[in-house]
This record gives structure tokens, sequence and C-alpha cells, in this order.
């Protein structure tokens, strides 16, 4: 049987240019996300060997509800059938903030899944309150990401997400930067990954690669 195609695209570290993982994701349902992710999990270790990155991973997305539907194992299944262990695969969920239940979290993270987050309530991090949070990359805001050349309180902002971040050992993400000053911006800042426009502005053969990567397709 068929399957529509992942869409996939690049997050990219913003010191070495270098492809830290590639996001798939199949914009339907918990079905669609498990073929989409054991499609794009046969095709990695191609992926793997053309980017010359073995330890590039994958990233999907489960909201909360489908996080509660999908246990790890079942995604930890996908990926051994693949012949992939559980530390190729980043799981990205919308929110966390102190005092959130972190059952699921916390199963998949003792899996060796890591754990992206979407929108983190800081509030409390300073006091150290996430302190063993299961999180391992955060995202920064995508409105102070839009205004980090222009604006030195978005600046600012950044700073402090990120200062916090790797005080926790935590990985930074900014999505859809879309100029070069952005980019040499959050570089300056120290952020750690990201994606969008710039990112193949700057390092058009990341783009030239993916362009030659096999599909994630199945039948």
């Amino acid at each position: 049987m068929a399957t529509a195609p992942c869409r996939r695209s690049p997050l990219v570290e913003v010191g070495t240019g270098r492809v830290y993982a590639i996001e798939v994701a199949p914009g339907w349902g918990v079905h669609g996300l498990v073929s989409c992710l054991e499609t794009a999990a046969r095709a990695l270790p191609t992926w793997r060997a053309q980017l010359g990155r073995p330890s590039v991973s994958l990233v999907t997305e489960l909201a909360l509800a489908e996080l509660v539907g999908l246990d790890g194992d079942a995604l930890c299944d996908v990926l051994a059938r693949c012949d992939l262990g559980p530390d190729a695969l980043v799981v990205r969920v919308p929110t966390f903030a102190v005092g959130d239940p972190t059952t699921a979290l916390d199963h998949l993270a003792d899996l060796g899944v890591s754990i992206s987050v979407v929108s983190l309530d800081l509030r409390g991090a300073g006091a150290g309150l996430l302190a063993g949070a299961p999180i391992d990359l955060i995202e920064l805001s995508p409105a102070a990401v839009s205004e980090v050349d222009v604006d030195g309180d978005a600046a600012a902002e950044l700073e402090v997400a990120i200062d916090i971040a790797h005080r926790h050992d935590w990985l930074t993400v900014a999505r859809d930067v879309a100029r070069p000053e952005q980019l040499a911006a959050l570089r300056r800042l120290g952020c750690d990954l990201a994606s969008g426009p710039a990112v193949t502005q700057i390092w058009p053969a990341i783009d030239a690669a993916l362009a030659r990567l096999p599909a994630p397709l199945a039948s």
C-alpha cells in the first residue's frame, strides 16, 4: 500500500553548517506519522552516508494527544525494524512548563529518544526548577528570531534564553531563519541549530545534498 511522501528539511549546526538532523513530517495523524517515520528511517542510513554524517538523526513532531496514543516503545519498534536505535530519533513536542506531567516524556528519554520542546515556559528555570526535565533541545521565540539582527531587545531576549538553555545542557533551535544577517546574529549569540531559507543560502551544499537524497517513500 503506497504512502504519501514525507516532507523533509534540514536542521543545521549554526557554528559548522553541518546537518544535525533531518526533519520529517507527514502532516496527518498518528498512522501517517508512523508510516512517514518508518519510510524515512529506512532511508536514513543512505542519507547519513551521502551527507557524511553518521550521527544525523530524524526529527518528528508529536502533539500531546498523539504522544498519549503512541508510546515510545512503538516508536522504537519502527526504528528497530529499520536497524536503527532510539538515539536516531528526536521527538518534537509543543509545550512544556514547570509542573507539567512528564511520564510519557520520561519514558521516551529512558529509551534514548531525544526531546525537543517548541514552546518552553522558562519561568522557574533560573531557580533550577527545570533541572532534570526530560528536555534535550528548546526552540527560541519565533518573534525574537525574526528580529534578532535589527532589534536589540529581541537579541537580548534570545541571549537570556540561550544562556539558560546551555546551563541546563540543552541545545537551542532557531526556526524559519530567512536572512543571512539573522543567522550571523544567532551565531554570535551562541545559538546551536537553525532551519529556514538562510540555511541553504549560506550553505548551498546542504540544499544540493538533500536534493540528491532518496525520497522516503514506501510501497
